[in-house]
């Protein structure tokens, strides 16, 4: 466990040491899970994001999945992620409020069982392709991998994790930040986080994590502190 915390901290400080540290974010969010079947699944969750720096409300978001095992290792899944959050161009659109809508396909893959280390290390790889559209930005198309290591400690109720997942996308952009343009596109995004889940019980847990978002870019390194609830509905047709 120490040496797993230990070669995560060193990649992330490795790769953020170049970076200047932004804005700090919460994003605290309640959901729920239903099993439809013993293969599908479906998720929603509701999600307010602040800027704690700037003490000010940043967005909110609605998000839908499903999931389809194909078998114990390996799932698919859909995504739609509808948010809203204050317009920016309001003197030129005439409303306080902007929305973007996000839909997404996935493959999830746990590996812990065919490498044999399922007894003391989950292995989660998921890869999505995401298209993403806006009212006055160019639409985007993006690329996501992430890695998550899960160590497998005795403990019933607490569930450490970390995860390293990166950003690819496909068409450049610009925006302005403060004085200057900066660009965004290809490789721009690298994402490092640690946590935890706990089980309060077979039904409810608690999500609590600290990720840092490093652009690879002009744009300054921002930090993130996840706190969420999710309640498990078992299995309901």
């Amino acid at each position: 466990m120490k040496i797993l915390f230990s070669i995560f901290l060193s990649v992330l400080f490795y790769g953020t040491s170049f970076s200047q540290l932004g804005s700090i974010y919460n994003r605290t969010s309640i959901g729920g899970k239903i099993n439809a079947t013993k293969k599908l699944s479906f998720a929603a969750e509701v999600q307010g994001r602040w800027n704690l720096t700037e003490r000010s409300f940043s967005k909110s978001l609605f998000t839908i999945e499903s999931k389809f095992a194909i078998n114990k290792s390996i799932k698919v899944g859909l995504l739609y992620r509808n948010s809203w959050q204050t317009n920016d161009f309001a003197l030129l659109d005439g409303k306080k409020q902007m929305t973007s809508q996000r839909t997404a396909f996935g493959i999830q893959f746990e590996p812990s069982n065919w490498i044999k280390t399922d007894k003391f290390l989950a292995i989660q790889l998921s890869s999505r392709v995401q298209f993403e559209s806006f009212k006055f930005k160019r639409d985007q198309w993006y690329w996501r991998n992430k890695l998550t290591l899960k160590p497998q400690l005795k403990s019933k109720i607490i569930k450490p994790f970390v995860s390293a997942e990166l950003f690819y996308r496909t068409n450049q952009y610009y925006f302005l930040s403060g004085d200057d343009f900066v660009t965004e596109g290809l490789m721009n995004e690298m994402r490092y986080t640690i946590g935890t889940d706990i089980k309060l019980n077979s039904s409810n847990e608690l999500n609590l994590g600290l990720m840092l978002r490093d652009f690879r870019t002009a744009r300054n390194t921002d930090l993130v502190i996840n706190l969420s609830y999710v309640h498990d509905f078992g299995k309901k047709k």
